[in-house]
Order: structure tokens, then sequence, then C-alpha cells
């Protein structure tokens, strides 16, 4: 082997600098004449073909001097080459001794006068190493995609596991609460509950928690108003800040009023998440809350919040780690305050996924400033607020719902027995199989206006069933609404639920609002517009009006399922909402009309929380008095309605006492 290149008699370097740059070059360098003669070759060729000179120059038509490869690629090298076309690839090659390696491969013809080839250059780099490393790095990620995907079905089965036979519980719980149990039983029944959803809820932040580890949360774009929901965070915290003696403030500056683009729901969590932290870590001082605006363009717009308290601080080492998912700042709080530990990693995962930032600044025993930024776009006409409930008017679900047919699918008896005994108090005919080949059955025997569908089951499952049921049926059966009934809530299972063709989705476990809801709402679709007439039937399986004042979904939503916020707000509701009418009782025999009116204005938030929808017109009916400059004839109205509107109150506070009770205990076992 040449020690420092061979140069032939036609072939020489004028440069000497040249000649040993080439020779000291990590590539393989070699050098043919326009017959694909052999003329010259570096050190670094002669080490990757394993030849010498002379061996090399004995090798005729071989660009590649000893290197071997795929012949049918070497062959359109060749002649690509010698058309006069440039190539660069990378391919297998082997050395004359047997040994292959993975090359990089230049080869540039050298053109002359007219274009004729004069000499044609091969550069030739060993990239052995990089491909291998490569491919080490590719089965890497193949094997952490895996183990996510694998985790993900794991946690998705956990869950449709853990919360299938609480489904049963909660369920059944609720079926025995009906039952006209004694004080103790009653007291007994509530631990069960509060135990139960307990387990739900921390259940629910490691789902929730597991779907932002697989980016598997799609951020709703919706008009809302930032307003809004700033004043209903505010009025949710004013009670606890008043039990917990200490202040709390809420400032908002003037841009606030626009209607923003994006997901309230989630901006609300963020909100619920920080501001109850620094209530849970404050005992003195309290907690500020300062929200701006900031202008990008004309169509967009930061928002920028500021919390900052007096609470118990976090250690400077720490600070850093605080969005971490079971950080060491988490775990020392997690004993002595509860929770999973998850909240504020859940957090900066919602911020990140809304192309938002957010920072912590915090010293043991000083107190925490966090501040957020969010970006939104702005809702470009004046279109009202459309993030409040459209879901229907309980009275108006119960007579849509009633003495309709029912065909419930699901494996688990339990289960069965579950929806069978909850859809008899709302006066529905039922009939229970236990899987998707019985409900085919069925449906082609008798007819049916709804079908309740469990996922999972066995032989044909759920998802297959509904596309049966589109596939091979003819109108009207093809078209029968069908909600899923599952424990499984990550968001890819939802997605298939819709793929399928299923009309809802609720999960396990669920309670009797949800329930109707769900179905209501798939049969106002199949029914068109709901004209609000209620049944006039009557019989003992009606649900009562008591059942029927007060819809907490929208305080549970607007709290992010926070317990102690719901008793906060309930707690607050039985204090000041009674006084309030009772105040509108007194104005109206004073003939304080107007004043009427105020107190109506000041009561309308209470009854949207709360959904009590049968007030809604009554209150506004109430609040016009403050407009009116004429009130003849009208006085005998007023005092009418104000009766009729203590009356719905007085229902209320019944029905949220008992609820109230049920928080307090699923707080103190949580």
């Amino acid at each position: 082997m040449k020690d420092e290149g061979a140069v032939s008699s036609g072939f020489h370097f004028d440069d000497g600098m040249v000649h040993q740059v080439l020779q000291k070059m990590d590539e393989g360098v070699a050098v043919f004449d326009q017959e694909e003669n052999f003329l010259f070759a570096n050190q670094t060729f002669y080490r990757l073909t394993s030849l010498d000179e002379k061996e090399l120059r004995a090798r005729k038509s071989n660009l590649l001097g000893g290197l071997d490869g795929h012949k049918e690629k070497l062959k359109e090298i060749r002649e690509s080459v010698l058309q006069g076309n440039g190539i660069q690839t990378e391919m297998l090659l082997s050395r004359s001794d047997g040994t292959a390696f993975w090359a990089d491969l230049d080869i540039l013809p050298v053109t002359g006068e007219k274009g004729r080839i004069r000499h044609i250059v091969t550069m030739i780099r060993d990239i052995s190493e990089t491909r291998k490393r490569e491919a080490e790095l590719r089965k890497a990620m193949d094997l952490a995609e895996e183990a996510g995907r694998i985790k993900e079905r794991f946690i998705a089965g956990m869950s449709h596991e853990i919360r299938t036979p609480m489904s049963g519980i909660l369920g059944m719980a609720q079926l025995l609460g009906r039952s006209g149990l004694d004080e103790e039983q009653q007291d007994y029944l509530e631990a069960i509950e509060s135990s139960a959803k307990s387990l739900i809820n921390i259940l629910s932040d490691v789902i929730e928690f597991a779907q932002m580890e697989a980016a598997d949360i799609v951020l709703e774009e919706k008009p809302f108003s930032l307003e809004k929901v700033l004043d209903t965070l505010s009025k949710l915290f004013e009670n606890r800040a008043e039990k917990k003696e200490i202040s709390f403030e809420l400032e908002m500056d003037s841009g606030l009023e626009k209607l923003l683009i994006g997901d309230r729901k989630r901006f609300l969590q963020i909100m619920m998440q920080l501001v109850g932290n620094s209530f849970k870590f404050t005992e003195s001082g309290g907690v500020q809350v300062t929200a701006t605006s900031e202008l990008l363009d004309q169509g967009n717009v930061n928002i920028r919040i500021r919390i900052v308290d007096s609470g118990i601080g976090i250690p400077k080492e720490a600070v850093t780690s605080v969005f971490e998912s079971f950080s060491k700042a988490s775990r020392s709080t997690m004993s002595s305050y509860g929770g999973t530990g998850l909240g504020m990693s859940i957090v900066k995962k919602v911020v990140d996924l809304m192309n938002g930032d957010i920072s912590v600044e915090s010293e043991e025993g000083e107190g925490t400033k966090v501040d957020l930024k969010i970006p939104f776009r702005l809702q470009s006409d004046s279109g009202s607020d459309t993030s409040s409930s459209t879901s229907l008017k309980p009275d108006d679900r119960s007579a849509l719902i009633k003495g309709k047919r029912i065909l419930v699918a699901d494996d688990h008896p339990v289960n069965r027995k579950l929806l069978e005994g909850m859809l008899k108090k709302l006066g529905v005919i039922t009939h229970s199989v236990a899987d998707g080949n019985e409900v085919l059955e069925q449906l082609r025997m008798e007819p049916f206006d709804l079908v309740l569908m469990d996922v999972h089951m066995p032989d044909l499952n759920g998802l297959d069933a509904t596309r049966a049921i589109r596939r091979e049926f003819d109108p009207p059966v093809s078209q029968i609404p069908v909600i899923a009934v599952t424990a499984s809530i990550m968001d890819a299972d939802i997605e298939a639920c819709k793929s399928a063709g299923m009309d809802g989705f609720i999960a396990k476990p669920f309670t009797w609002l949800e329930l109707t809801d769900r179905i209501g709402s798939a049969l106002q679709k199949e029914t068109g517009a709901l004209s609000g007439e209620k049944s006039t039937e009557q019989g003992a399986d009606e649900l009562s009006p008591e059942e029927t004042v007060v819809d907490l979904a929208p305080l549970h939503e607007m709290t992010a399922g926070d317990t102690e916020m719901m008793i906060d707000m309930l707690e607050l509701f039985l204090e000041q909402t009674p006084r309030l009418v009772q105040r509108m009782g007194d104005e109206w025999g004073r003939k304080e009309y107007a004043d009427v009116g105020k107190t109506a204005h000041t009561l309308k938030p209470t009854f949207e929380y709360l959904g009590m929808h049968q007030v809604k017109d009554l209150v506004l009916s109430l609040e016009k008095c403050k407009e009116s400059t004429s009130f003849d004839g009208l006085e005998e109205q007023i005092g009418e309605r104000i009766k009729e509107l203590s009356g719905m109150v007085e229902r209320a506070a019944e029905q949220l006492k008992s609820e109230l009770k049920k928080l307090k205990g699923q707080n103190d076992a949580s």
C-alpha cells in the first residue's frame, strides 16, 4: 500500500500543498481518466479499498477502485457519470477482503473543452458508525413510542376496569339513597359515595395527566367572554376568602370586555388550579389577581395574569421543579394538603398546549408570585358569549324521555341493573341485552327510540354493533340514536365512538343529571327542536318538582370539579339568596319597585351558576322594574312573581342542603 499516494505519468499536482491536503483528508479521494483508468488515490482511499497502487491500476472500468456493491446500482451510476452527470448517494460497499461498510459517495466528472470529460473524481466517506448510531436511535425511538402506546393502553384499560365497578357502586348508591333510609344508614351511604368519588377524582387526574403526556388533548376554538370567566372566578373565591379571613382582590383592565376565541374550559381549569393553590397555601394576608390585555395586532391579544399570595411559599431550590410531575415541592405538600401532586404539571402542559408561558417566583415563608401569559384570537364580531350551556331544561328532559323505549346493551349485569333502575325512575320502558349481536337481533324484533351501548362487550363490541346498525338496517332503525356508555374516557376513545356513528358519549360513573341530559340531547336531535311543552301525563315514576329545581352541571364546570369551591358557592347561596329574595319582598311592600329590579339583577348570576333555568324569565321580568317609570296595574303581578320566586328558592335550598352535606362528606374523606 502506498504511503504518499500514486501519480501516473499522465497526471500530477502542480501545487504541492494541494497534494498534502488531499493526503490528510478523512475522505477517500481517487482520480480516473476519461477511459476510467486509475490515476491517483490518497491514503484514505487505499485504506478503504484495502488495495495498493498496483492492484488499483489493474482494475479497469471501476470508478470505485477496488470497492464493490449492488451491481445494478453501480451500473446506473457509471452510465450516468460517463454522460457527464455528477452523482451523490449513500450505499453499502464491500472491500477486496470481503468486509462491508456504508459509504457516502460523490463522483464528479471534470470536463474540458467542448464539454469532453477529462477526469473523473471519486470521493468516499465511511459512514458506517453514523448509520449504526442512526439505526440505534431509530430503534430507541421505536421502543419509546411502543412504551408510550403500552402506557396509554394500560391507563385506558385501568380506567375502564376501575370506572366500571365504580359506576356500579355510585349508581347503586344513588338508587339506594332514594329508598327511604334512616339517618344513620344515609350517613353510611354518603361515606360510601364520598370515598368512591374521591377515587374517581384521583383517577381523573391521572388520566388527564396521561393524555397530556401523550399530546392527546385537542383545544376548543369557541368565542367566550374572559370578563365573565374572571367575574365568575371572583365570586367563587370571595366566600372562601371570607371564611379563611384573608383578603382577596381581582383587578381587570378595561380591555377584557372583548370576546376571545379559544378554549374557555381549559383557561378556567388553569385559573382554578393557580388561584386555588394560592388559597390552599395562604393562612394569613391575602391573594391578589391582576388581569391585563396586550393587543398584538388587529386579530390577536395576549392575556396576562399575575397571581400574588402571602402563603407558605416554595423553597428556592424547589421552584425550578414546581411544574414537574411528583416533584419534591409537590410531594412535600401532598401529605399536608392532599391531592395527587399533578396539578401544576397539568397546568404547565395546558399552558404549553395553548402556546402560552408561565413562570413562578417564590421563597419559603415569603409567598408566591405566578405570571401567566396566553395568546387568544379576538372575536371579529359582537356576537354573544357562546360559553353558556345549551342543554335541555330539566322539565323538558323529563317530558321528552318519559314513555320512550330504550335498549340497554352492557355485558356487566350490575351495570344493566343500574341503568334499568335509573331509566325506570324516568318513566322509560327498557329492554337489556349483553352483547352487540343481541342488540342487532332485538332491533330486528321490535322498535326502540334509543340505544345505550356499552363500548366494550364480548363477541360483537359496541363500536362494531353501531356500524352494523348504520350499515345493515333501513331507516328509521338505521338512524336510531346510539349513546356510548363506557369507562374509557381518553380522547381517542371519544373519537372512535364518533367515527363508529354514535350520537353521544357518557362516561362511567355518571349521575342522574348526566344520563337524562345525554338522552334528552340525543332525542332532541332525533325529533327536531323541542317545543318546550311539558308532558301532561302524571305517574309515580315521574321526577318530582324538587328534583328538577337545580342543575349543578354549570357550577361543576365553573369550579372544574373543585369540591371546596362548590361547597363555598352552595353555602353562599343558602346564606344570601333567601335573604335577598326577602329583601325584594320588603321592597315591593314599600312600593320601591326600582329597587326590586336592582335586587333581581344582583340575583341573576347566582341562578345561572346553579342551573335554575325555570326562574330565568321570572328574574328577567323582575329585573326590568329598575328600568320602568310607571308601575300602574303591575303591582300585583310583581308581588305574585316575587312569591313564585321565593317558593322556588325554598325548594332549591332544600335540595342544596342535601347536596352540601354530600360534598362536605366527600371533602372530608379526601
